[in-house]
């Protein structure tokens, strides 16, 4: 008997939020009946033109019960749901320094900025350089520079590799580097793992030939919809001050 009563005691202890879950079912049950749901104006036009026996009420009532039940759930289950946004970027000014400590210039990281949308963490997200295009003004069209896909870097992922999957917290924020400029030659550079020795002269070639270029990126992580996105970069006659803009993309 006292195991039986132990037993008993130990699993009863997770319906001590029963009250609460009733009352929450009972507050949608009554918006969903008498509010200005759909179901609220057709069960008023059925008892008004229709007059339904006692046993079509009852069984209406309670088929919204569950229904109001499911809405309760719902609410607790999209939150739930991991799902991450990237829809914004940032300019991050960063000291360059010696190995002796000594600063040297200046490096300006264009960044990209996912974010937890809900409160379940967002695993193994990762951004990936898809491809690397340029305005042809004569053309007036984008053409392909590279499409060969690469990682790209987390500003803060030196210690496990900069390019390696990581996660997005809720209510955190981490940042995803997609070039950089340096100071005091101005020199653009792309923040992938690992770095093509073709990508040296690659931007100082397309200075000369282009007066934009466009990033293609993907962001992923798992159980979450792939976020496709473009970078693009209005090169101007101050090579620290470009102008970026960011554009979602469809598949």
């Amino acid at each position: 008997m006292r195991r039986i009563a132990i037993w008993l005691k130990s699993h009863f202890k997770t319906f001590d939020l029963v009250p609460v879950y009733f009352e929450q079912v009972y507050d949608e049950w009554q918006d969903i009946l008498w509010g200005t749901s759909l179901p609220a104006v057709a069960f008023f036009l059925w008892w008004t033109l229709g007059l339904p026996r006692n046993t079509a009420i009852l069984c209406f009532f309670v088929c919204f019960l569950f229904v109001a039940g499911y809405y309760v759930w719902r609410v607790d289950h999209v939150r739930l749901i991991p799902k991450f946004t990237v829809d914004q970027f940032e300019v991050q000014p960063t000291p360059m320094v010696d190995r002796l400590g000594f600063k040297t210039g200046t490096a300006l990281y264009y960044q990209l900025l996912p974010k937890c949308s809900t409160d379940a963490n967002v695993e193994n997200c990762r951004g990936m350089l898809t491809a690397i295009q340029m305005w042809n003004k004569n053309e007036n069209r984008w053409m392909p520079v590279e499409r060969e896909v690469m990682f790209l870097e987390w500003s803060h992922g030196a210690l496990l590799g900069p390019s390696k999957p990581t996660t997005l917290y809720a209510g955190g924020e981490q940042r995803l580097n997609v070039f950089c400029i340096h100071s005091p030659e101005p020199k653009m550079r792309l923040c992938v793992e690992p770095f093509p020795a073709r990508f040296i002269s690659l931007f100082e070639q397309l200075a000369l030939n282009t007066t934009a270029i466009r990033f293609d990126i993907q962001v992923s992580a798992d159980n979450c919809p792939t976020v496709r996105l473009s970078m693009k970069v209005q090169l101007t006659g101050d090579p620290f001050r470009p102008i970026v803009d960011l554009e979602q993309r469809n598949a």
